[in-house]
């Protein structure tokens, strides 16, 4: 992968090495597929999970079954919250600055300074006239310059805006304003490129959607799906590949990116790969919950 990618959410809950995750309804043999896969915002078609007669499946399809996109895109979005917070709600006020090189790492998915993830949700949150808008305005050109990008983890070496930045971001985060506004980008910026990206590569199953989400948001860019490709040999199933066996090298490749990477805080979010091998071993290509989480304690229901 390009050494060069920026990391456009933060590195996640680094101390939750050895992350695991079982879904206690998991099944080897059924792989549901997101129904229609219509409009992935404010989708309430097929609210409900259906399995229809058991059929052979098409080469290289995770299928039968049928799950509705809405709750493929639930689950998916409470995984990458407790990667990211320990949360599966997710924490609208989270704030940290990770050495990284990422600066302020921010909000339910961790948007950073560094990516314009950050920039995007402050500007968005001053036009949509948040509680706060008139007191963030101010460091907005902070933040499109990546003023904090060059700050040290260490909070007691930082120049006194970046400590009233943080308490104004923190309040910021309890505002329903900013958790709509959070969401809004989150949606644009990564999880509609995402399904876009598993609809491209021919891939069907909520497990393999979650997996390329993840790569969207944790390297900060959907261009990233394409890189980690480009390190395995097996074909997608839009080129006649097995989605079951391309998923598991996918995130077999990724795993070493990160164990190797040369921003060594990435070392320790192969928790994130780890989780996603337990599922697959697990058979779980449905994400049917409750999806346990030990390292941080945590049930996806």
């Amino acid at each position: 992968m390009n050494d060069a990618v920026a990391i456009g959410v933060g590195a996640g809950f680094l101390g939750l090495v050895g992350l695991v995750a079982v879904a206690a309804t998991a099944s080897a043999a059924q792989a549901p597929v997101p129904a229609g896969v219509p409009s992935p915002v404010n989708d309430r078609a097929n609210p409900t999970v259906t399995r229809p007669p058991t059929r052979e499946a098409s080469p290289g399809a995770a299928q039968p079954g049928r799950v509705s996109m809405a709750e493929a895109r639930r689950v998916s979005w409470a995984i990458l919250s407790v990667f990211e917070s320990g949360n599966p709600d997710g924490q609208y006020s989270a704030f940290a600055v990770l050495r990284d090189g990422a600066g302020i790492s921010y909000g339910r998915k961790q948007g950073t300074d560094e990516s314009g993830t950050l920039d995007a949700i402050v500007s968005g949150y001053i036009q949509a006239n948040g509680r706060y808008a008139s007191q963030l305005r101010p460091y907005l050109p902070r933040l499109q310059a990546n003023e904090t990008v060059v700050l040290d983890p260490d909070p007691t070496t930082w120049p006194g805006w970046m400590h009233n930045l943080k308490q104004l971001l923190v309040a910021a985060g309890e505002d329903p304003v900013m958790h709509t506004v959070q969401n809004r980008v989150f949606d644009r910026l990564f999880w509609r490129p995402a399904v876009q990206a598993w609809q491209e590569l021919g891939l069907r199953s909520p497990l393999a959607l979650a997996v390329v989400f993840d790569t969207s948001i944790h390297s900060g860019s959907p261009a990233a799906i394409g890189w980690v490709r480009r390190r395995f040999a097996v074909k997608p199933p839009r080129e006649g590949g097995d989605e079951r066996e391309w998923v598991r090298q996918y995130v077999l490749a990724r795993r070493r990116w990160l164990a190797t990477h040369e921003k060594t805080a990435l070392h320790a979010t192969v928790y994130r790969m780890d989780a996603f091998l337990r599922l697959i071993d697990a058979g779980n290509w449905g994400l049917h919950t409750p999806i346990h989480i030990t390292r941080p304690r945590a049930t996806i229901r």
